[in-house]
């Protein structure tokens, strides 16, 4: 598949910002080419060929595992097709599960809430993500659950991994919860090491890859982990609209959600034997098509994806620690890490001010906040106003990092009026 070039374009009027803020460089009207570089939140462009999809759309009638005609069955294929070159993709078995959810949120709900009961306790990160800090908070109130609170990091060594989890260890601790890297930092928190020992004392292993799977090689296999959820519209590239669980062959994960399933139609009640069990209602069939799309032109890509995103994530760093100013949060110092960078510019609100300059004065997408994370930034001490995130993609090029370098001194030269 070529390269794509960014269709957006965009005519800016720079009196409408200079009414506010002295800006080094002034035009009156000013042509610019859109630069996004929000890859974290979701992949632009994507990895597919638009055009093809609506072709299957147009000429295929019918749903999955339907079974009413031929063209069902074509569209079955292609899940079961997608279904194997994931599995593939991350190192799971075939016997093990994967079920094509809506988001990665979906699909952490139908873990969480199918696995623990009442009064059961959990492990977790201050890394995570409000898809798994608020689902907990809900759960305590729900089922009396509890957590506990993990105070590691990036370098946490795994006899202080132990240690902190043995302090936390309670007799009804269940499952330890972790993100694979940070959508703040990028930072890679998850270790296979970590797996391996929470096994030993008997916990379920759960990561959220949301941002991992596709930007580093990952094998839940080797890595110790029993369940993890991801999306395919952030570094998969496919649409939005999908995402995954996985789970272990041996793993009984109760239904959360009940309905039409195309198979076992005679059945009021069924106890979940195999994928389509779980996958109720109509799918998003023009979300799976993208992915059987996505997947393959990372099969085929994925070294130079990998090297290139991460080229890219060290030249945006080094630049950035040369601007008087700028702070950046984050080990970088790490040997593996995720591309996503999060800043602040000295005496700026990162979104009122920073993000809203850089977007509508320079066309730079960024994404600024608190990335629904809080817990990660009132670790920071970035709470309430959170940071500027920069995440590059596989179609960036070293033409928008040079881009971004000029704004961004040009704003850290801003005097507030």
């Amino acid at each position: 598949m070529s390269k794509q070039t960014y269709p957006n374009f965009r005519i800016l009027n720079y009196n409408k910002i200079n009414k506010k803020w002295k800006i080094t460089t002034i035009c009156e009207v000013i042509i610019i080419k859109m630069i996004y570089l929000d890859n974290a939140a979701t992949s632009f462009p994507k990895a597919i060929d638009t055009m093809r999809i609506q072709e299957i759309i147009d000429r295929t009638p019918g749903s999955i595992n339907r079974r009413g005609y031929s063209s069902d069955y074509n569209l079955s294929s292609i899940l079961d097709e997608s279904r194997r070159k994931i599995k593939t993709f991350i190192g799971s078995g075939f016997e093990d599960k994967l079920i094509f959810t809506f988001n990665a949120t979906h699909a952490i709900n139908m873990a969480l809430r199918g696995i623990l009961n009442k009064n059961d306790h959990v492990l977790t990160t201050r890394y995570e993500h409000s898809a798994i800090s608020r689902t907990l908070y809900s759960l305590t109130h729900e089922r009396n659950i509890s957590y506990s609170l993990l105070n590691v990091n990036t370098n946490t060594s795994e006899e202080e991994f132990e240690e902190l989890l043995l302090n936390l260890l309670s007799p009804n601790s269940k499952m330890i919860v972790m993100t694979y890297g940070s959508n703040v930092t990028g930072d890679i928190i998850y270790k296979s090491k970590f797996g391996e020992i929470a096994h030993k004392y008997g916990l379920i292993v759960f990561v959220d890859a949301s941002q991992a799977v596709g930007n580093i090689e990952i094998n839940v296999k080797r890595e110790n982990i029993d369940i993890m959820a991801f999306s395919g519209h952030k570094s998969l590239m496919g649409l939005t609209g999908t995402g995954f669980l996985y789970f272990r062959n041996n793993m009984n994960l109760p239904l959360i959600f009940t309905g039409g399933t195309g198979i076992k139609s005679e059945d009021d009640f069924i106890i979940p034997t195999e994928e389509l069990d779980y996958e109720v209602g109509t799918m998003n069939i023009p979300g799976i098509l993208s992915i059987n799309q996505s997947i393959h032109f990372l099969e085929q890509n994925f070294k130079e994806v990998i090297t290139k995103k991460s080229m890219l994530t060290k030249e945006i760093i080094k630049r950035l620690k040369a601007i008087d100013g700028i702070h950046i949060y984050g080990n970088f110092e790490a040997e593996n890490h995720l591309p996503i960078i999060s800043f602040n510019a000295k005496n700026l609100h990162p979104v009122n001010e920073v993000a809203i300059i850089l977007e509508n004065v320079y066309n730079i997408v960024t994404r600024a906040g608190i990335h629904c994370a809080p817990w990660t930034h009132k670790m920071l001490g970035t709470f309430p106003q959170g940071t500027v995130r920069i995440s590059p993609g596989y179609f960036n090029e070293m033409e928008d990092i040079y881009t971004l370098e000029k704004a961004l001194k040009e704003i850290s030269l801003i005097k507030q009026i």
